[in-house]
């Protein structure tokens, strides 16, 4: 598997992933927030997925890797399930209201759009609440 300077995967158009970049979906506020991307990519016959989280934190003065794994296709919706609601209770641990306002898109479109691709579906229904 191909992998930038981070060591994050690179698909084989030389594209990865990049939640703070994109900040297609997400959960918090403004100001203190998780948001995530995915990529689907090829790897020696293998389908595989990268689920990358980044944490914003203007309260914290800080931005990192909330969480990035690169998966096997069939593992892909639980992992991206349980790291969805690794941000729900971050954000609760930190008294920050779930919120997709100044997200084009909530936790709930990253499962359905991540299950849309590979056609296979959460575990975790409550996860479509948000």
């Amino acid at each position: 598997m191909k992998t930038n300077d981070y060591n994050h995967a690179i698909d084989e158009h030389g594209n990865t992933t990049d939640p703070y970049g994109h900040r297609a979906y997400g959960v918090g506020t403004e100001d203190d927030f998780v948001c995530f991307d995915y990529m689907v990519f090829e790897d020696e016959g293998t389908t595989k997925v990268a689920l990358h989280a980044t944490v914003n934190s203007e309260t914290g003065s800080f931005i990192e890797d909330f969480d990035y794994q690169v998966v096997k296709k069939n593992e892909a919706m639980l992992i991206a399930s349980e790291m969805a609601g690794d941000a729900i209770g971050w954000a609760a641990d930190n008294e920050i209201e779930p919120d997709v306002k100044g997200w084009d898109h909530g936790i709930k479109r990253f499962i359905q759009d991540l299950e849309t691709e590979l056609g296979e579906t959460t575990p975790y229904e409550y996860l479509k609440e948000f």
